[in-house]
């Protein structure tokens, strides 16, 4: 049972609850000015998983824990200049933007080959711009991740999922034009407020695994889930963003083909990935959504992941624990949910369809 609420916290539930609207997004076809590849992949050998792909770092801070991921930040809300942007040596992004009749606003999020800026439309639209150096790129995610993306974005429209209006390219830069959300990400959201009480986790969370699920019905699975990858809009609705580790896969019989690329952010991994193992990439997703969900929770990573070997045992232990004061306030329903999402064995592991049909997420 979840303790009754003080009037302070009804205050604030109402205030949010009062946020939260459900509105209609008008989907449009997303503008895909680049030639893209199927996106599929198979594992060659399950003995020699792809290297680590490496593309920028990103931090942010739960409690006493640093979180440093493998992929970039998206939206980094904390790193948000006022004033003009930063311009690159020779203004060519900036020159682009301008001849297209963009009007930069601010800088909004940093990382070592993307940046992300609010823009205005002439006719006074606001939204964001992802802009990728290809300078700065390997030749490995040009001729591999990027068409994959690419392709991958061409397929999902989701009121969930951060929509894309075009993707345009100039000689060095690929720009991703996209949906403005102003209220950052859901670390920053975290950040900012420490745990979320169960009322407020429930919905918001039931409406990640409903975009999750549309992408594992499509056969795509995101593989980078975490809390800088989840964008709130102006209601503090949940948008999923950044594709660049996306892959479509195979379902054969009720089974997905594996991957056997290390990739994603090293606190989200489930034991499989650590363990350098072909695995499933959809349940791989549900296990990131498990880290999601705990955080947001319990503002705490469920393990330790300063050391490698360490964390994969207490992984496979199931060694993860709330605070005290917050384990009292949650239902046996939620701590069950997350338990079938933390299940280090994979055959056990919930899938996106269990999910759905929980009995803590099925009644809203």
């Amino acid at each position: 049972m979840i303790k009754k609420m003080s009037h302070s916290e009804k205050k604030r539930k109402d205030s949010i609850l009062h946020h939260n609207k459900k509105r209609t997004i008008e989907t449009k076809s997303a503008k895909v000015s680049l030639d893209g590849s199927s996106g599929k992949e198979h594992v060659t050998s399950s003995k020699h998983p792809s290297t680590v792909v490496t593309t920028g770092s990103a931090s942010s801070t739960y409690g006493a824990h640093t979180i440093v991921g493998v992929s970039h930040s998206f939206y980094a809300h904390d790193q948000k200049t006022s004033g003009p942007p930063d311009l690159d040596k020779d203004g060519a992004w900036a020159q682009f933007l301008t001849q297209k009749a963009y009007k930069i606003v601010d800088k909004v999020g940093a990382g070592n080959y993307a940046n992300v800026y609010r823009v205005r439309t002439a006719s006074n639209k606001e939204m964001a711009v992802k802009i990728i150096d290809l300078n700065k790129v390997s030749k490995r995610y040009k001729t591999r991740f990027l068409p994959r993306e690419l392709n991958i974005l061409s397929k999902i429209r989701h009121k969930n999922i951060v929509e894309i209006y075009s993707i345009q390219k100039s000689a060095s830069f690929i720009f991703f034009f996209m949906e403005y959300t102003p209220n950052g990400t859901l670390g920053d959201f975290i950040r900012r407020n420490r745990a979320m009480p169960e009322w407020m986790c429930k919905p918001m969370f039931s409406q990640i695994v409903e975009a999750i699920h549309y992408m594992h019905s499509l056969g795509i699975a995101h593989r980078d889930l975490k809390l800088e990858n989840i964008l709130l809009d102006k209601f503090s609705n949940p948008k999923l963003t950044d594709f660049s580790y996306a892959v479509i896969f195979d379902d054969v019989a009720g089974h997905s083909s594996l991957s056997d690329t290390f990739c994603g952010s090293i606190p989200y991994m489930p034991p499989e990935i650590l363990e350098k193992r072909a695995y499933d990439p959809k349940l791989a997703d549900i296990w990131s959504l498990g880290v999601c969900i705990f955080i947001m929770l319990n503002d705490r990573l469920p393990f330790r992941f300063q050391d490698i070997r360490t964390m994969i045992k207490l992984q496979h232990n199931k060694q993860y624990a709330y605070k005290q004061r917050i384990e009292k306030t949650l239902s046996s329903q939620c701590k069950d949910c997350v338990s079938r999402m933390l299940e280090p064995d994979v055959k056990h592991r919930i899938t996106s369809v269990g999910l759905i049909l929980h009995p803590w997420l099925c009644k809203i």
